[in-house]
């Protein structure tokens, strides 16, 4: 497992790569602003300006139609985190979509 925050503008050829050499890549749904942004700024790591140009950069560059990554919800139906435990039940009993690292045609 690889994890990390891709700048997509600059990595994502990379990303494109590592799936193509046998990687599964997994989209861990940050579709939640408002729990994203709390967790961001409470982890007080990275000013939250960073944020910005991450969401930024992934709206711009990301089509998850598109590149077809497996997609998990890491939340629940009030917007708070699942569990980890719960995510990683999910995520190993679930089958990978394949590793030829075949890209959709319109990719």
């Amino acid at each position: 497992m690889v994890t990390w925050g891709f700048v997509p503008s600059v990595q994502l050829a990379v990303v494109l790569l590592m799936r193509r050499l046998g990687f599964e890549w997994v989209w861990f749904d940050g579709n939640h602003p408002e729990a994203a942004r709390r967790t961001f700024v409470k982890r007080g790591t990275v000013p939250e300006a960073a944020l910005d140009v991450q969401l930024q950069e992934i709206a711009l560059h990301i089509d998850l139609d598109r590149l077809q990554p497996r997609l998990l919800n890491t939340f629940d139906a009030a917007g708070a985190f699942r569990p980890l435990d719960e995510i990683a039940m999910e995520l190993l009993a679930a089958p990978p979509r394949g590793t030829d690292g075949a890209l959709p045609a319109s990719a």
